[in-house]
This record gives structure tokens, C-alpha cells and sequence, in this order.
């Protein structure tokens, strides 16, 4: 049992299907890729490549190995002398093994419009997937200000034009400053 069908579930997949694993996926339909406008960070695709192109190209060659894939969200997991039981709003499965590619969930700020601020590439949201995109702009980054400045140290690799914006009433110091990135 793969949960999730992200890059990382659907990449599993693949794999375990051509080494004659029997395999089922149970995705919630929610992956972050979904939201990326355009990407350089995937190998084969030089030109770069959409999230949800990049999910159905993924799923293609999942499917083409014959993996199915049940739509439903796992919320709960047990473990009996045998298996696991994974359980949707409506049904359990027993699965011998679980490899969970569940992804993260971001917090996205509190603004108005932020999945439209997303799919124009306005709003980022992986230092890792998102820096090449943005590089040689002013890049502001939101969020606990220990996290962020992590981030920011990251992204000045990519833009000197870097900030960092804690949350309200977060307060840095001035090495946290000199380490790498203005504080907004």
C-alpha cells in the first residue's frame, strides 16, 4: 500500500510495479506539486514543466504497470499481528506493508486569493523547488523566523535581494541579520 500520489508515492509506485509488487495507492487527490505554475527542478524536463502535467505524466507511467489508485483520504491506521488496516471514511484495507509519500501541508498566510497568488508563481512555496524560478528577483520570506531565515540563507544563493517577514511580534537578532538576509 502506497499513501499518496505525489512524485514520491507515484515514483514508488512505478518501481514496485515493475518489480511485480502487488500495489494499491490511496490518494486524497491533494498533492502540493499540484499548485507549482512551471519547474526546472525535475530532470527530462529542460524546459521546465507544470505541477499537474508533471502528476499526470507520473500517473501515466504508474498506470501503464497496471497500478491502480483509490481515491480516498487514509485517516487512520492500525497494526494487527499480520498487517496494517488503513481506514477511509469508507472502507479498511489490509496491506502487509505501507510506505507513506503523504507529502507536507503547507501553511499558507492569511491573505486573500493566496491559490490565485500560487498559480501565477507570486506565491512560493518550496525554497528548494521554487528558488532557480525565482532567481535574480526580490524574494520575501514569510514564516517563524527561525524557519525562515533557514530558507532565506538558501534562496540568497539565487537572489541578493532577500527578506525575511516573521510573523507578528517575532523578534530577530543582529548575528541572525549579518548571517545572511535583511529583515523586513
Amino acid at each position: 500500500m502506497i499513501v499518496g500520489a505525489g512524485p514520491a508515492g507515484l515514483t514508488a509506485a512505478t518501481y514496485l510495479a515493475r518489480y511485480h509488487r502487488q500495489i494499491l495507492i490511496v490518494d486524497a487527490g491533494r498533492s502540493r506539486a499540484r499548485w507549482i505554475p512551471v519547474s526546472h527542478n525535475c530532470p527530462g524536463f529542460p524546459f521546465g514543466v507544470a505541477g499537474n502535467q508533471l502528476l499526470a505524466y507520473f500517473r501515466a507511467q504508474a498506470a501503464h504497470y497496471g497500478t491502480p489508485v483509490r481515491e480516498a483520504e487514509v485517516v487512520a491506521v492500525e497494526r494487527d499481528a499480520e498487517r496494517f488496516i488503513l481506514h477511509t471514511a469508507a472502507e479498511a484495507i489490509a496491506a502487509r506493508t505501507v510506505l507513506v509519500a503523504s507529502g507536507i501541508v503547507d501553511t499558507l498566510p492569511d491573505a486573500p486569493d493566496s491559490d490565485v497568488a500560487i498559480a501565477s508563481g507570486a506565491l512560493r512555496l518550496c525554497a528548494v523547488c521554487d528558488g532557480y524560478e525565482a532567481r535574480d528577483e526580490a524574494i520575501a520570506v514569510h514564516g517563524p523566523m527561525e524557519e525562515a531565515l533557514g530558507h532565506a540563507r538558501f534562496l540568497r544563493t539565487f537572489s541578493a535581494r532577500v527578506t525575511v517577514v516573521g510573523l507578528p511580534g517575532e523578534v530577530t537578532t543582529s548575528q541572525q541579520i549579518a548571517e545572511g538576509a535583511t529583515i523586513g
